[in-house]
């Protein structure tokens, strides 16, 4: 068999760069401050990180609204429209628990792509807020199903045993309720342009060399398929 690829909505995106500069005076060196010069050096090092996982997770955290795909709408919506006409929902509400994490979980697997047929994800990772953390593992890897008196095997435990549940506290700053289900195939990407390096410059005429921390990126998503969210809301 044959097929044809379809692509459209196409978008350009625009590669950052991140920079941050610590000037260390040669008083400072000569007063054997080193302790306090590494301290702020890896301090720098460890933002530029955090400014990393911060980007990211803003498109998971604003994609019930202002994170949109190529076709416009937002990355989580009840409205998207594949290139073979067919409306897709990947919006749920609904506190995080097991059956709406069913539920969530079959919006994922039914999901069509872009030329009208099911696009073959599997949930491969859970991503929650801070606050949703103990829920979220008490759900995916209990023996038995999570918040019941009886006995049931839990369904995710036992068909999604590499589900991997992972949680980033900058999600709670938008919302503490909010999570998010996908396969290995969704197309929220960071593509890195030069990865996070640090480099010390020699001293200038003034006797301060200057250490620099940078990297060059940008994060981007083009399409809802592989991906599903739930706003948490009752």
């Amino acid at each position: 068999p044959s097929a044809i690829i379809k692509s459209d909505h196409k978008k350009a995106n625009e590669v950052t760069k991140f920079k941050k500069f610590i000037d260390i005076s040669e008083e400072a060196m000569d007063d054997d401050k080193y302790g306090m010069i590494a301290s702020e050096i890896k301090y720098a090092g460890l933002r530029a990180r955090t400014t990393q996982d911060k980007t990211v997770m803003n498109f998971y955290a604003n994609g019930f609204g202002t994170t949109t795909v190529n076709e416009g709408t937002a990355l989580f919506s009840n409205t998207h429209t594949s290139l073979s006409g067919d409306t897709v929902d990947n919006l749920a509400t609904g506190a995080l628990s097991h059956a709406n994490l069913v539920s969530l979980e079959t919006q994922l697997a039914t999901q069509t792509a872009q030329d009208g047929e099911i696009g073959g994800h599997s949930a491969a990772f859970l991503l929650v807020p801070k606050a949703l953390h103990a829920t979220a593992v008490e759900i995916t890897e209990s023996e038995q199903q999570a918040g019941t008196s009886n006995n049931d095997l839990n369904y995710f435990s036992k068909i999604f045993p590499g589900l991997q549940v992972f949680f980033n506290p900058e999600l709670d700053k938008t919302s503490t309720t909010a999570y998010f289900i996908g396969s290995t195939m969704h197309t929220l990407t960071r593509y890195v342009r030069n990865p996070l390096r640090t480099h010390l410059h020699d001293k200038d005429k003034n006797g301060v060399m200057t250490y620099e921390v940078s990297y060059r990126e940008v994060t981007s998503v083009d399409t809802y398929t592989g991906l599903a969210g739930s706003t948490g809301a009752s």
